[in-house]
């Protein structure tokens, strides 16, 4: 089901399309064999915004997810690197009256830190796929408004 906030969300539901396009990238099983099916897809549905505005007010709101799909990675490790220094702060100040309290702490932090980095792995390829997802879909979204866009030469590669 498509946020309740979401422009449109009778004609494109992002969150399906998202998780279809997860699929597809990573491919698992999915509803469409290649990129250009899928891309087919979306731009039958984005077809349907049947006015300028609607389109405009669309890709702004594609341009603002876009930009919000990578703050939440940009959040992740100094959170994460501010408990870690906590947890060894907490070690170094530990008393040894405990005969297994270095130790066991220790181990603790070995595997805390074990877990953050494959939570930490596994988020920063999810969030990839929604930058790309979102790229992809507003440069759908950009060839129907405007048609393709020029072939613009590059300076280092090509004279004009």
């Amino acid at each position: 089901m498509a946020k309740k906030n979401q422009p449109y969300s009778e004609i494109i539901d992002l969150q399906k399309e998202l998780k279809e396009y997860k699929k597809l990238c990573r491919g698992k099983k999915s509803k469409f064999k290649y990129y250009l099916d899928w891309k087919e897809h979306i731009t039958e549905n984005l077809l349907k915004l049947d006015d300028n505005d609607k389109k405009e007010n669309f890709l702004h709101y594609l341009i603002n997810r876009k930009r919000g799909s990578g703050v939440a990675k940009s959040i992740y490790m100094p959170l994460i690197l501010s408990v870690i220094a906590l947890y060894v702060n907490n070690i170094v100040n530990t008393s040894t009256e405990n005969k297994y309290g270095i130790a066991a702490n220790v181990i603790a932090l070995v595997i805390f830190i074990l877990l953050i980095i494959f939570f930490v792995v596994k988020d920063s390829f999810g969030y990839h796929d929604d930058y790309c997802f979102y790229c992809d879909t507003i440069e759908i979204l950009e060839e129907i408004m405007y048609g393709k866009k020029s072939h613009t030469p590059d300076p280092l590669t090509e004279t004009l």
